[in-house]
């Protein structure tokens, strides 16, 4: 430390980039404070710090180091405790002084693995990203100090040296976990999808934030199809939601949507408060919506799609600018490729004619002159195939003599409906006629495959592109765009950019011919053995663990990544 502070004095009042003579950091302790890379100028993004703890100096359990579940939640709760003392210990910025700020990305309701706290071995490993001081464009010395050895410590300390309440909101957390895990874990062999334990706050408060509402009503489950699930040696009981095809109906803003939404981020854990922590959904469930204008590339759409005009092959369908329906096909054959086997679809987002045709328009335009089937035509061949669908239904009442069973929303409050829809189609039976195009294909679909020249167009003639998340739904790399802003089980930008260094790393690491599940699998094991870091050779990258069906979903929509119908799963 003795030796940092003279670099320090050293490089005083001179220019900015002279902070570069501070790579490679000091210690405090046993403790290192390693600065990896140095921005020179102080208007260009933050420089990087990775702190380096040994478990045995902290004053955090050691048992947990040997139980990977409780390593998952010891990082995300360090970064939790982190994250708002880094905010306290950045510095107020002088007259003519900048920076001075201690960076760290916000933690989401979501217990997500992630690069910026993480155990290795027997040390636990701490990431900032800091505006290092400036006085104009040079060296602010004596704030760089204070930063540097007195604020970020301060910070570090927060997260590792605990008193007794703080590992008291621990044990909670990591009970938490194990109980949403355990629930999860119990839903295939229940015969269930989904499961929303009675007293769950799904609300949230408001359509920009993910934060629980407040006065919020607690889910109650309909009697009809509450189940008591075991966790953690408690029972909890709740609405389980079993295979087939299920319904949920009811008038506008009666809590129909927000149902919903809690089942699609039922893939993910939640913190204790959240509201959700007991609303899980199997891990493989894909959300399904309408992407008007986006990129498809070599799909097969001959589940929903034939006949199509100027002679297109939907067995091999490409287009710059998707329709409705045709992107929401895309979609779902998507999920299909990957091994979702639970769809969840929302009526509002959806577009109408890929989910319903009434028998008036069948009347008018006969299925020969029609080129999309609609989803109502297809719903008993995917519940043959052993596809599940949970969907948001307020005006087509053609599903409901598919369904297996609806539940009403009233003021947020859930009633079984299912023998009064039963009813309603005795009394009002669909006359939808055959169903259009041709005869369903048998599971599993063809698999795209990325074209031979794949890695070559992604790297250019200029070598390695950066990969940037500009936000949680927008992905480049280089000159490449990805639009993920209809993927709604993506909850943090660390995940889209985790993704971009998937999608780089599977340029240089796949063969000929894989296709997409295979591309998939792929960057999946080489994360199960190196973690998020191996995705990259740039140090200190801000990853958050995403799902395989977000990686799919980005390699499906990346613009001029040519595919083609690949081989049968």
């Amino acid at each position: 430390m003795k030796d940092f502070r003279l670099k320090l004095q050293r490089i005083a009042r001179k220019n900015y980039s002279c902070y570069h003579d501070l790579l490679g950091g000091f210690r405090i302790g046993k403790s290192h404070y390693n600065l990896y890379f140095v921005q020179p100028d102080p208007f260009a993004p933050p420089s990087q710090m990775e702190v380096v703890v040994p478990f045995s100096e902290t004053g955090l359990p050691t048992a947990l180091l040997t139980d990977d579940l409780a390593r998952t939640a010891l990082c995300d709760f360090v970064h939790r405790r982190i994250f708002p003392a880094a905010c306290e210990q950045s510095q107020k910025a002088g007259p003519s002084r900048s920076g001075g700020s201690i960076g760290m990305p916000k933690p989401s309701q979501q217990i997500l693995d992630r690069t910026v706290v993480q155990i290795r071995g027997e040390t636990v490993r701490i990431r900032f990203a800091l505006v290092l001081p400036a006085d104009q464009r040079s060296v602010a010395a004596e704030a760089a100090s204070e930063l540097l050895l007195n604020r970020v410590p301060e910070a570090v300390t927060v997260g590792v040296w605990w008193d007794d309440k703080a590992n008291e909101e621990f044990a909670l957390h990591l009970r938490t976990l194990r109980k949403a895990r355990a629930l999860r874990a119990q839903l295939e062999e229940r015969g269930l999808v989904a499961f929303v334990a009675d007293g769950s706050l799904l609300p949230r408060a408001s359509g920009v934030s993910d934060e629980p509402a407040a006065g919020a009503v607690p889910f109650e489950s309909p009697e009809r199809w509450a189940v008591e699930l075991e966790a953690e040696g408690e029972r909890i009981r709740g609405m389980g939601i079993p295979e087939g095809l299920t319904l949920l109906v009811g008038g506008a803003f009666h809590g129909k949507s927000t149902l919903l939404r809690a089942l699609e981020q039922g893939v993910y854990d939640h913190v204790p408060g959240d509201g959700r922590e007991f609303a899980v959904a199997r891990a493989d469930a894909a959300k399904i919506r309408s992407e008007e204008g986006r990129w498809i590339s070599g799909a097969d759409l001959s589940l929903f799609a034939h006949d199509l005009p100027g002679g297109k092959d939907a067995a091999d369908f490409s287009t710059e600018a998707a329709s409705g329906a045709t992107s929401q096909a895309a979609a779902l054959v998507e999920a299909l490729e990957c091994g979702s086997r639970l769809l969840l679809i929302d009526e509002d987002e959806s577009a109408v004619n890929f989910l319903f045709r009434d028998e008036r328009m069948r009347a008018l335009v006969d299925a020969s002159r029609e080129s999309i089937a609609p989803l109502v035509d297809r719903i008993s061949f995917l519940k043959k195939s052993g596809v599940s669908v949970v969907m948001v239904a307020g005006a087509g009442g053609d599903v409901l003599d598919l369904a297996d069973r609806a539940i009403a929303l009233k003021e947020w409050r859930c009633e079984d409906v299912t023998d009064e829809a039963r009813e309603v189609c005795a009394k009002l039976p669909a006359r939808r006629g055959p169903g259009s195009g041709t005869a369903s294909p048998e599971l599993p679909l063809p698999r795209r495959a990325a074209l031979p020249s794949w890695s070559a167009t992604v790297f250019g003639k200029k070598g390695e592109p950066h990969a940037k998340a500009v936000s949680a739904g927008l992905l480049r790399l280089g000159s490449f765009e990805a639009d993920l802003t209809k993927l709604d089980q993506l909850v943090d930008r660390a995940q889209t950019q985790a993704l971009g260094a998937a999608v780089l790393w599977l340029a240089q690491n796949s063969e000929d011919g894989e296709t997409v599940p295979e591309l998939v699998a792929r960057a999946e094991e080489r994360v199960a053995k190196a973690g998020l870091d191996g995705l990259s050779r740039r140090s200190g990258a801000e990853f958050a663990r995403f799902r395989p069906q977000e990686l799919a979903a980005a390699l499906y929509r990346l613009r001029r990544l040519g595919m083609r119908p690949g081989n049968r799963g």
